[in-house]
């Protein structure tokens, strides 16, 4: 255990928030990629009105920013990369407090046993 704490407090806090946040950075551009090519998709085997269609359903919905995220990590919105997209977002401001309160913790237990 104490080797654990000691590895964790020799890691470089600062790099690993940053590679955190672009983990979900880039689960979001994951997600506005995969909407863009259904949006394709869909003009290319509907036409365009049946695009208009799919972005007049999306703007009667009209989420508020809350229940978008709630309703993305559950994977329920109704687009086809919105749940990746918010997930991604969830991920790209919790992923780095997290990394930074474990690390922290670390750091300040192993500077406790040294002293």
């Amino acid at each position: 255990m104490q080797s654990i704490k000691r590895n964790l407090a020799r890691i470089d806090t600062a790099t690993v928030v940053v590679l955190s946040s672009i983990i979900g950075l880039a689960l979001m551009f994951y997600g506005l990629f995969i909407e863009q090519e259904g949006q394709m998709q869909l003009l290319k085997d509907g036409g365009l009105t049946s695009l208009e269609s799919y972005r007049a359903f999306l703007n009667l919905k009209n989420f508020q920013p809350v229940e978008y995220l709630t309703l993305a990590m559950q994977g329920a919105l109704p687009s086809f990369g919105g749940n990746s997209l918010g997930v991604g977002f969830v991920l790209m401001f919790s992923l780095p407090l997290a990394t930074f309160a474990t690390l922290s913790i670390a750091k300040a237990a192993s500077n406790i046993e040294e002293e």
